[in-house]
């Protein structure tokens, strides 16, 4: 029903109320007259008149509730209607009124509570069915509002409104089809309503045509250009195209003709994402949270806004909320368990996404992430596994490739390293990171013009990539390049000089060029800025033993155990430095330890033990061990003693 329809309906149901014989109905009749002709302030102003007179009138209330409705003064319109009915507790078209008024408001249960009155009473009841499946749909009760719909087109085959609310139903669940079917009656019986225009554009965009959705906005609008949701609609239309600029000219357009309207607010948001413009979107998407509190699409788009400004707190908040609000959206657990592997909250990170996998066994992104956390607790055969299983679901999923790969290299595999990020490449040929590892794992297979060539690709995607630039000095330094060396590891220090990684690195140039003291000096920074970095601990010690101070070597070395027992090159060195000490015992035990742990070690270290156990023999050849009396022997020489049976007489 159009607005000037519903006045004059109002008017005259005001007209009737009037006795004919009261003193009062001519002021009455002004008021109704000047409300039927759209000038509110002389419609309140009449109703007053007649209220301050004759206060028991309903008929005065409910009219200048009316007019209060129309400036949008609902307030004001709910507090004229509550002493009409406090008068006439039966008035269905006071009923009727405040019913909208709380539609307007929000105030959903209240609304659907007046026009339940109203359809008890028996008065208006088609519209009341049509305004309560609003307030329903409002409030995501869609079968019931989808009832109503049906009740009001049984009573008026040719109630406009009704079939646009039905449609909003068949939208709410994904029937775009029949939604654009009920929004062509609407407009067939009512072709100046611009909100059914909007809504149907609306359906056409999230079906992807365009087109349709730039048409029916521009008959909106011709209609009335105050209508905010064709802007919205326009606007998001442009953002799906790209044209960002006027996406955010419509958008801004319906905020200041809607200031009320989260959508718009929530639209424009995404739009500043994409422009990673990320303060103006948190912004925007706190104001449409403002205004949709309990809106969990919102809560998960600012949370996507906080995690692009690299704020994982505030974005793990707004998860959780959204979480909360809607515990079956499942791109949030998604998300969340990325965040929490970016936190190194790797438990919670494999909680979240194998809840994703038991409800949806085909998500690949949560068996990614969860590969993604196995790396993180270092249970790679996992990761492998997960990778995997989600390769089988795509197997155009270069992020698997790589995880899987890199996977693959930590555990010494790396020919099978090389192959899948290979793969990872073919398939983004612009991922710095996978040239970056497939560079580090070539060099382990001694394949250095693969590494020099992966990483030099790497620095090419990204000239300040610090990382790349340490390994590729690196692998200068195994071909015993070291003036390349030095300049890469320059400049992997000049572009993140708080990385101790860089440090140790350079310091192993140094060590190699017998430059001692400024290998220590290395890494003394790269523990100042890690004082847990067991491969600075490493180097140091190697840089004391080519000094000779065999004693702080071994305290290095011991110190780089504590951190991590299972490190084999602390084993190995400490045994060397050991048995330059002429602790041959000692040595042989840490170099055993070391080959257990990793077999597939260097030759040096099997060299080295070899040279060790050689020199043991010869010293008990040269110096076989003394036996003072009284002293136990040892379990081998009691095994070479003779039996008191055979001892000589």
């Amino acid at each position: 029903m159009t607005t000037a329809r519903w006045i004059g309906m109002l008017a005259i149901a005001f007209l009737l109320s009037a006795q004919p014989g009261w003193a009062g109905s001519t002021m009455l009749r002004k008021g109704q007259h000047s409300l039927s002709k759209r000038h509110f302030r002389q419609a309140i102003a009449g109703f007053t008149r007649v209220i301050r007179r004759h206060p028991q009138e309903s008929a005065a209330f409910t009219g200048r509730a009316a007019a209060y409705a129309h400036r949008k003064q609902f307030d004001r319109a709910i507090a004229d209607l509550n002493r009409a009915l406090r008068l006439n507790p039966e008035d269905s078209l006071a009923l009727y009124q405040r019913g909208n008024a709380y539609l307007h408001q929000e105030q959903y249960e209240r609304a659907v509570h007046n026009f339940t009155q109203v359809i008890r009473l028996g008065a208006e009841s088609g519209k009341a069915y049509v305004k309560r499946a609003k307030a329903y749909a409002a409030q995501g009760a869609v079968y019931r509002a989808y009832a109503d719909c049906l009740t009001a087109l049984r009573r008026n085959p040719k109630d406009a409104e009704a079939y646009r609310v039905r449609a909003t139903c068949f939208a709410a669940k994904g029937a775009l089809d029949l939604a654009i079917t009920d929004l062509d009656r609407a407009i067939r019986l009512d072709p100046r309503n611009a909100d059914a225009f909007a809504a149907r554009a609306a359906c056409f965009g999230r079906k992807g045509v365009y087109d349709r959705v730039f048409a029916d906005c521009t008959k909106a609008l011709r209609l009335n250009p105050r209508n905010s949701q064709a802007h919205v609609f326009r606007g998001w239309a442009y953002f799906q195209k790209g044209a960002l600029d006027r996406a955010l000219a419509h958008l801004t357009r319906a905020i200041r003709l809607d200031p009320k309207n989260a959508l718009a607010y929530y639209d424009r948001g995404q739009v500043f994402a994409k422009k990673k413009e990320f303060d103006r979107a948190v912004a925007d998407l706190t104001s449409a949270i403002k205004r949709a509190p309990r809106n969990a699409e919102i809560y998960y788009a600012r949370a996507l806004a906080y995690a692009d400004k690299g704020d994982k707190d505030r974005a793990i908040t707004d998860l959780n909320k959204a979480i909360l609000l809607q515990p079956g959206a499942l791109a949030a657990y998604v998300t969340r368990s990325y965040l929490y592997n970016a936190r190194g909250q790797f438990d919670k990170a494999v909680r979240d996404c194998t809840r994703v996998i038991r409800l949806t066994p085909h998500c690949e992104e949560a068996f990614v992430n969860r590969g993604q956390a196995y790396a993180g607790k270092e249970q790679y055969h996992r990761t492998i596994a997960d990778c995997t299983r989600a390769l089988r679901l795509n197997p155009q999923n270069a992020i698997a490739y790589h995880n899987r790969g890199s996977a693959y290299g930590i555990r010494g595999e790396f020919k099978r390293a090389v192959t899948d990020l290979t793969r990872a490449i073919e398939l983004n040929s612009s991922s710095c990171l996978s040239y970056q590892t497939r560079g580090r794992f070539s060099a382990c297979l001694g394949d250095y013009d693969r590494a020099f060539a992966d990483l030099t690709k790497a620095i090419q995607l990204d000239p300040q990539n610090a990382e790349a630039y340490s390994l590729r000095g690196m692998a200068h330094n195994q071909k015993k390049e070291y003036e390349q060396a030095m300049a890469d590891l320059n400049r992997a220090i000049r572009f993140n000089p708080n990385s101790p990684q860089g440090y140790v690195n350079r310091s192993s140039i140094f060590i190699n060029r017998e430059e001692y003291e400024k290998a220590i000096a290395d890494c003394n920074e790269a523990l100042r800025l890690d004082p847990q970095c067991g491969p600075a601990y490493i180097n140091r010690g190697k840089a004391y033993a080519g000094k000779s101070q065999y004693g702080e070597a071994i305290a290095d070395c011991n110190e780089a155990l504590r951190l991590n027992p299972k490190d084999a090159t602390a084993y190995n060195n400490r045994g060397a430095i050991y048995g330059m000490r002429g602790e041959l015992d000692r040595g042989i035990s840490d170099l055993r330890e070391a080959i257990r742990l990793c077999p597939q070690g260097s030759d040096k270290i099997y060299t080295t033990l070899y040279k060790l156990t050689e020199a043991k023999k010869k010293f008990d050849r040269e110096f076989p061990p003394i036996r003072w009396p009284g002293t136990p022997l040892a379990e081998s020489e009691t095994r070479e003693m003779p039996s008191q049976s055979e001892s000589p007489p």
